[in-house]
């Protein structure tokens, strides 16, 4: 389940797509995504049904797991493994720039804080460590791993938590459950940025949702791409004014493109 932006009409402007994780068929739209209406709407199903659903892949947005919780009883909640390296990463970020912001403008830290910073959020495997070139701001020939190393050396704070992403990372892309336990549990001194502190706690707050990612092979993505067709739709169309005029154009195109690819579907 997830939202996207919408008409003006709707509350928020923001309406709720859920979808079958395994058929991939979207279930419903709903014109608002706030949560008292939400469980109105799901309580309408009779509880047998209800209990029948074994989880749901949400991102990181609190009030649905309330939701879920309240609906769901026997559902397993799965953070999107996205949301979570993208919480990850964003924190580090802005650690970056807190530190970048420490220096003076022509200094060669500053620079290099300011134009490598894709390189510093990329993974670590991901770093060539054998072609040297000249880069920007650098006598020497470098590669993109001693790039990073630098910025790595550069102040304590930067490398200790860039040492902490990236082994949350790894322990999340191999989906080792024991080591991202923990990880989460390694204490971080005072002297670590605010922002590492705040992602670090919401994740020991989501602990088992987060292990929940790693357990089951389950995301947003295909729902993810349906709300970028969505998108798409809308543009095409030049806006819509009516959400039920809008819903029923987005069924309709789905629906049409499953015809298509799976031919009728003879069980109804």
């Amino acid at each position: 389940m997830d939202e996207f932006k919408s008409v003006k009409s709707v509350d928020f402007n923001m309406s709720f797509i859920f979808m079958d994780a395994v058929s991939r068929r979207v279930i419903d739209i709903l014109p608002d995504r706030r949560i008292h209406r939400l469980i109105s709407y799901f309580q309408r199903y009779p509880i047998e049904v209800r209990r029948r659903v074994k989880g749901v892949v949400i991102d990181m947005y609190e009030p649905y797991i309330t939701l879920i919780q309240s609906v769901f009883p026997n559902a397993v909640i799965i953070f999107d493994r996205f949301h979570i390296v993208q919480n990850l990463t964003r924190a580090l970020d802005r650690t970056r720039i807190s530190v970048m912001n420490g220096f003076a403008r022509d200094s060669q830290e500053y620079k290099v804080l300011k134009r490598y910073w894709k390189l510093f959020l990329l993974n670590e495997f991901e770093l060539n460590t054998s072609y040297f070139r000249r880069y920007t701001y650098f006598k020497n020939f470098m590669s993109q791993a001693s790039i990073v190393s630098f910025i790595r050396d550069i102040n304590h704070i930067i490398e200790k938590y860039y040492r902490c992403v990236q082994d949350i990372l790894a322990a999340i892309r191999l989906s080792n459950t024991d080591m991202l336990s923990s990880l989460f549990d390694r204490n971080l001194d005072s002297r670590v940025s605010h922002y590492v502190n705040v992602a670090i706690e919401t994740c020991r707050r989501y602990e088992e949702f987060i292990l929940n990612a790693c357990r089951y092979k389950l995301s947003n993505g295909p729902l993810e791409g349906k709300i970028n067709k969505i998108k798409l739709i809308k543009r095409n169309a030049f806006g819509h004014r009516n959400f039920y005029n809008y819903k029923k154009r987005i069924i309709l195109v789905f629906e049409k493109f499953r015809y298509i690819e799976n031919g009728p579907d003879i069980s109804v």
